[in-house]
């Protein structure tokens, strides 16, 4: 069997479920602990969004974000269906980020706020089909997903 992120990840939780692996800012000062098995729920929830969201292995899915524990886990959910994950720098010009979504034929788009998706408005992305906010605060209704309802 070949040894993939997705396998180990799910091996180590098999081993040791309530350890904590991974650690991000709570808002308050401090910091929130994540276990393996919280991983693999929660990368498992957003394999089956992006699956039943017609993402299919060798699709790519591209993710415009700062460096966040989220990034990590939707980037594992991404390798979880053997899709393609496109990570797109956020200090990328809009030019840029039109020109690698277009270029990889990205079909969900993971952005990480309303700064960085109102840079894509009006933009012809004819490939992409879902957009993602990891971070939906004051962002403005509209065909965009929040990365709780993929949970």
């Amino acid at each position: 069997m070949r040894e993939t992120i997705p396998h180990m990840l799910a091996d180590a939780a098999a081993k040791a479920p309530e350890r904590a692996t991974v650690f991000y800012p709570d808002g308050k000062g401090g910091y929130r602990a994540l276990t393996t098995a919280e991983q693999i729920a929660l990368t498992s929830a957003y394999s089956a969004a992006l699956v039943a969201w017609g993402v299919a292995p060798g699709d790519r899915v591209a993710i415009l974000s700062q460096t966040r524990y989220e990034w990590a886990l939707m980037d594992r959910a991404i390798l979880q269906i053997g899709a393609v994950t496109v990570g797109i720098y956020p200090t990328s010009t809009t030019e840029q980020c039109a020109y690698i979504l277009n270029h990889s034929e990205s079909k969900v788009l993971i952005a990480e706020d309303q700064g960085q998706l109102a840079r894509l408005v009006g933009e012809n992305l004819p490939a992409l089909e879902k957009i993602v906010l990891l971070d939906e605060a004051g962002a403005p209704a509209g065909p965009w997903f929040s990365l709780a309802t993929m949970r």
